[in-house]
């Protein structure tokens, strides 16, 4: 009996089913970097296959990327008061500059006074909302048909996306660093693009900044 090696072509390696595709806004994210966006570029980055093709990876990053992120605000601790909701569409790019920027306007500013000194701070740390964001559109499974879902609350923000671990990773490898994306070339090209700065550290990142704090981020796996 002969057995023959099964091996699972990552999404985001395999041909588009739409090849009428534009790159508006990852040609303008391409010169912010000083890289130039060819056809050779595309090869290297993994979005043109070797048959000359564009791949998922292409899809994700063009102009028609028919996943999105949708935002909800909401004004108690519960889904019941509902107040707005937007939705982030086009190259995941986009995507994400624009929910980062509105975040950044849901992050309030804050002071605390101590005798003749003010402290002024904001709600949560830039810094960990955007490795939040990065994270969720970096590291989600793009085979669901599905949106990112960000839940944005009086007393905290979620941030929800498709996919649990991949084979090899747990919780504690997470929590020290450890990394496989499971898409790697779309990090490699977040990180290209400075979106990222490092791969493996976003979520270690954010947990140390809260160690002095009596609230702790909460990571769940379903």
């Amino acid at each position: 009996m002969n057995f023959s090696n099964h091996v699972i072509t990552a999404f985001e390696d395999c041909k588009s089913l739409i090849q009428d595709l534009t790159f508006n806004v990852f040609s303008v994210a391409m010169r912010k970097a000083h890289l130039e966006t060819n056809e050779l570029s595309m090869k290297a980055m993994k979005m043109i296959d070797y048959e000359g093709d564009y791949s998922n990876l292409a899809l994700l990053l063009s102009d028609q990327c028919p996943f999105t992120i949708k935002l909800a605000i909401f004004t108690g601790k519960h889904d019941d008061l509902f107040v707005d909701r937007h939705e982030f569409s086009s190259s995941l790019i986009q995507q994400f500059e624009e929910a980062e920027n509105f975040l950044d306007l849901l992050n309030k500013n804050k002071s605390v006074i101590k005798g003749f000194n003010r402290t002024d701070y904001r709600e949560y740390k830039v810094e960990d909302l955007r490795e939040a964001l990065t994270n969720s559109i970096v590291h989600r499974d793009y085979t669901v048909k599905s949106s990112n879902i960000i839940n944005v609350y009086n007393d905290r923000m979620v941030f929800m996306s498709q996919g649990g671990f991949i084979d090899g990773m747990d919780m504690d490898s997470m929590m020290i660093g450890i990394s496989r994306p499971r898409n790697e070339h779309l990090a490699d090209v977040f990180y290209k693009l400075g979106i990222v700065k490092s791969v493996g550290f976003g979520v270690k990142s954010i947990c140390n900044s809260y160690n002095d704090c009596p609230k702790k981020p909460i990571f769940e796996i379903a």
